[in-house]
């Protein structure tokens, strides 16, 4: 990186210039600490540095009780439970990166994707930049090299996102499923003038309540879907009474019902208040937390099932086995429906089953909602049209006439063109990563 650019790096990383070596001993006794009062009191007993993201550690601890014990020890135990990982480097550096999360075996198949990140200004390597697939579990950071390598959940198509703070984020889709993939990427720097639309800002109270539900899928809160850093989101409401909403890194969210850390990267966000329309792109990456007893880990579990039980993804590997209405779906014409009649779609008119994938063709819009129970007669209720369109109950999701390629673990190649509803269940407090569920099938 070019030396333009150290000014914004002092403020991302943690450095200090001493050297290393694997010999080095500690003599530590430190209960429930920060790993960052962690990392100090070994650089103050050793000749080691750290180098690490700010974002990558925060809220994270460690109990330690070591004599004359070698630093690499004391690293695995302090930092596999906390999802990191280190690098030992030259010159007495040690690089703390999130570990390498491989996708859950359970899965039919995987795809590995490797690649290299470097500086677009100079061409110099960028490490610990994140690189996570979407909407998984499934994760890594660059390597003093800028080299990466992450294995991909899933049989169907997905989406590499690539991030750093201080650098524009990289949004890939890789819609042709492969065995492994190479994908390099030159990162931009994000320029100053980018950001200062925000000064002078009018915004409203309101405006940020929308942002949130519509990101969400409810308003934030300390016992439910908790932002760690709203302060970093930017508001910008014009005189044509459009608001847009940006963030320069990402946004951390703590799932507290179902236990995930959520790093939220924010490409665009506008909602034009004349004719009520929103456009948003964004993805997550998830992070299972440590549960703190059995207890919490039972509730959270429940949690996650009767999320899942409302999910895209249960709806896509019912739709695949052709069960959605025994897996609580109804699939209707929106035609007939607005018409104030119950027309199902007809799965084999739509589903085209080959060897190892479906073919999914929608001609005519489609309604699909979602009861998390069988339909049966007795479910759907008499006034079941006013009830759907006027006040609905469940979640409800519009399929656009389109194409795409459909996989038995719920993945798809292609692009997917929905319209969300009422008590929509792609909200993130409705979501759970591609990998939850296969256990269940």
């Amino acid at each position: 990186m070019k030396a333009s650019n150290l000014i914004l790096s002092c403020f991302l990383w943690f450095v200090a210039a001493k050297g290393f070596s694997q010999n080095f001993t500690v003599n530590i006794k430190m209960d429930n600490v920060s790993l960052e009062q962690l990392f100090a009191e070994i650089e103050k007993q050793t000749d080691v540095n750290f180098l690490y993201r700010n974002e990558i550690v925060a809220g994270k601890r460690a109990t330690i009780h070591a004599e004359k014990v070698a630093v690499s020890v004391v690293l695995d135990e302090a930092l596999k439970s906390n999802g990191l990982q280190y690098t030992m480097m030259d010159n007495n550096l040690i690089v703390i990166s999130p570990a390498v999360r491989a996708a859950a075996p359970v899965l039919q198949a995987q795809q590995l994707i490797t690649g290299r990140i470097t500086d677009a200004e100079d061409g110099l390597p960028v490490p610990g930049a994140s690189i996570f697939i979407a909407n998984t579990t499934v994760g890594t950071a660059s390597d003093a090299s800028g080299n990466y390598s992450l294995t991909v959940p899933g049989r169907g198509g997905f989406e590499i996102v690539i991030s750093h703070v201080g650098y524009q984020s990289v949004f890939h889709k890789i819609e042709t499923p492969q065995s492994s993939h190479q994908y390099d990427v030159a990162l931009t720097i994000n320029e100053l003038q980018e950001i200062t639309i925000t000064a002078n800002i009018r915004y409203r109270r309101s405006d940020v309540n929308l942002f949130w539900r519509t990101i969400l899928g409810e308003k934030p809160s300390r016992n439910g879907m908790e932002v760690l850093n709203p302060e970093k989101v930017s508001y910008h409401l014009n005189s044509n009474n459009v608001l847009r909403v940006s963030c320069k890194e990402p946004i951390e969210i703590i799932n507290h019902q179902m236990g995930y850390h959520i790093r939220y990267i924010l490409q665009s966000f506008q909602y034009d208040y004349r004719d009520r329309v929103y456009t948003y792109y964004g993805k997550p990456h998830f992070e299972e937390l440590i549960p703190r007893n059995s207890r919490q880990k039972d509730r959270w579990e429940k949690k996650r099932q009767e999320v899942y039980d409302f999910s895209f993804n249960r709806f896509l590997r019912a739709l695949y086995r052709k069960q959605i209405q025994d897996d609580g779906f109804l699939l209707l014409e929106k035609d007939s429906l607005l018409r104030g009649k119950i027309s199902p779609a007809i799965i084999e008119d739509i589903l085209q089953i080959t060897q190892d994938s479906a073919r999914l063709t929608i001609g005519e819009p489609l309604v699909l909602i979602c009861y998390a129970k069988p339909v049966t007669d007795q479910v759907i209720p008499k006034n079941f049209v006013e009830f759907t369109i006027k006040d609905p109950k469940y979640p409800m999701v519009e399929f656009l006439p389109q194409q795409i390629t459909l996989y038995s673990d719920g993945t798809y190649a292609g692009e997917l063109k929905i319209i969300e509803h009422p008590k929509s269940i792609i909200g993130l407090s409705s979501k759970v990563p591609v990998e939850y569920g296969e256990l269940n099938n």
